[in-house]
Formats: C-alpha cells, structure tokens, sequence
C-alpha cells in the first residue's frame, strides 16, 4: 500500500527502481506491497 498521497504505480516504480536510495519505512512499505500483492495472488488461485 502506497504512502498517503502517493498513486500505487509510482510507488511501484520508485520500489523497483531506486529502492537504495528510500528510507527503512520506505523499505518496509515495499516489502509490504509485495507481500500483500503475493497473497492476493495465492488467494485468487495464483497467476
């Protein structure tokens, strides 16, 4: 889940593409994303 004020795509795109330069939270929110995007996946039957 993005930051308040930030749209989803940017988000993603600023986690692929310049993770070393984000903060730990920033980091975490990534990390976040990603699990939350991997379990939506699982309980939709995977794709």
């Amino acid at each position: 889940m993005p930051p308040s004020g930030e749209d989803d795509e940017g988000f993603r795109e600023r986690c692929d593409s310049d993770l070393e330069s984000l903060s730990p939270r920033q980091t975490a929110d990534c990390a976040g994303a990603d699990l939350a995007e991997l379990y939506e996946n699982e309980e939709d039957g995977g794709s």
